[in-house]
């Protein structure tokens, strides 16, 4: 599970306990976490 504070709003983007996630997951995954894939891989 990640966690971001954005303001006073709680963002929880459920991340699925797999070796490999479907690439369409990972991209609402992304989009959930309101950050651009290139923030998202460099925060990994």
């Amino acid at each position: 599970m990640m966690i971001k504070f954005v303001n006073d709003r709680k963002i929880i983007v459920v991340v699925p306990n797999h070796k490999e996630i479907d690439p369409g997951t990972l991209l609402s995954i992304i989009g959930q976490s309101n950050m651009t894939k290139e923030d998202f891989f460099k925060n990994l």
